[in-house]
């Protein structure tokens, strides 16, 4: 498929692994120019390999993006390598802490906004002068399907942020209009194994049925699927 990508530079964060290295991946099979970033140097270095292996044009850099000096450091480094940024994929984020208001903290509740919402903020505002005016710029928020639809299954908080990205991914693409730069929150539809939370599964342990679990997740009785999507 020729998406018309050939020799954009695309700056994918949390690219180690996953949805992020799949994302590497597929524009590399366009011809794009990858700049790969992870915390982790070990799968990092991985990850540029293969994608060298298969004929991919890969720089990249170690950066923890929680941190603002180091998510400057890794948008200098793109434009040191190829001299802009055309796509940015924020793709970082997760969870942390107790899964439950009650047994989560303050600091929890930051660290998770910190790690989905704001540093794919500072993301997009480093980058915006590397990519204003360029044909094609683009910046695509990686979300999730918890930030649409409230369940027990993992930690209220991911959700919560995740709601956040969307909605301020909608608000940040009137504000890059005049960049000429489109802005795309993308939901994921990544099955992952089943994750109920513990009274979920003393429930099931107990007999109930999925139908009355499904109940007692949602508020109103239906029949979850197999796997729930992230």
């Amino acid at each position: 498929m020729d998406l018309r990508l050939k020799d954009k530079t695309v700056l994918i964060t949390g690219s180690s692994r996953g949805i992020g290295l799949a994302s590497a991946k597929a524009f590399a099979a366009e011809g794009c120019r990858i700049v790969l970033s992870a915390r982790s140097a070990g799968g990092l270095a991985k990850a540029e390999a293969s994608l060298r292996a298969g004929g991919a044009t890969v720089a990249a850099r170690v950066a923890d993006l929680t941190r603002p000096e180091q998510a400057a450091q890794l948008v200098e480094a793109a434009v040191t390598a190829f001299g802009g940024v055309d796509i940015l994929v924020n793709n970082v984020g997760g969870g942390q802490g107790g899964p439950h208001i009650a047994n989560s903290t303050d600091d929890d509740w930051r660290a998770v906004f910190e790690l989905n919402l704001v540093q794919s903020l500072r993301m997009m505002r480093l980058a915006l002068w590397h990519m204003s005016g360029r044909a094609g710029a683009a910046v695509i928020n990686v979300a999730s399907i918890s930030g649409w639809s409230p369940q027990l299954a993992m930690a209220g908080k991911y959700g919560v942020a995740k709601a956040a990205l969307i909605y301020a991914t909608e608000r940040w693409a009137l504000e890059f209009v005049p960049h000429g730069i489109a802005v795309a929150r993308g939901p994921t539809l990544r099955r992952v194994p089943l994750q109920w939370p513990s009274e979920l599964r003393a429930a099931r342990r107990r007999g109930a049925g999925e139908r009355s679990l499904a109940a007692t997740a949602s508020g109103r009785p239906r029949r979850p699927p197999a796997t729930p999507l992230m």
